[in-house]
């Protein structure tokens, strides 16, 4: 065994009971969706769907460095940062795949508040997949939704840049969706078990 697999799998067993509870008492709020199908990308998705119909979602974007310097030092982050938070404090969405290191921030203090979240991650959602503590008491409190993109339905990238460029552009389009869009959804389940 690795160092610390034991303590990981004592905590696993210790929280299982407590997850389930959870997803028993509120089925709406751990929704898993094998096939969600937004501008013509397939997803598999977990957590509160309805999310995706609010109105006001705001995509979190920063690059990694704004004038020369790192982001995080900059009057933009400062700026910007304050904005979303204010707008995830009145109710509004962020849209995120956390990549840079002032997205991962944005994203980060938006699951410790139980702000509204649409986390886009590159790792896919299947049938037993689930999310550690922090998301899954996000997705407790009905803040939280993450979305997948198929394998399939990734381009192949020469790097990673590519690829978080891409998930980036993704994050946009679920921000344009509003109460009227077509989203198709196959495979929609609550996500009960152990």
């Amino acid at each position: 065994m690795r160092d610390g697999q034991l303590e990981n799998w004592k905590c696993y067993l210790r929280d299982n009971p407590l997850r389930y509870m959870m997803r028993r008492e509120y089925p709406d709020l751990f929704q898993r969706a094998l096939c969600l199908t937004i501008g013509g990308v397939r997803y598999s998705a977990f957590g509160n769907l309805l999310l995706l119909r609010q109105p006001e979602k705001h995509q979190v974007f920063f690059h990694r460095r704004t004038d020369g310097i790192p982001t995080e030092n900059s009057d933009f982050w400062r700026t910007e940062s304050q904005r979303l938070l204010a707008a995830a404090n009145s109710g509004d969405v962020l849209v995120t795949p956390g990549i840079s290191e002032c997205e991962k921030r944005i994203k980060n203090m938006a699951l410790e508040q139980r702000l509204r979240l649409i986390h886009l991650q590159a790792t896919p959602i299947g049938r037993y997949w689930k999310p550690e503590r922090s998301r899954f008491d996000a997705c407790a409190a009905g803040s939280l939704l993450i979305l997948a993109p198929w394998p399939e339905d990734m381009p192949s990238f020469e790097s990673e840049y590519g690829r978080f460029h891409y998930l980036n552009t993704l994050a946009e389009t679920v921000c344009a969706i509003s109460h009227t869009t077509s989203v198709g959804v196959q495979g929609l389940r609550h996500a009960h078990g152990g």
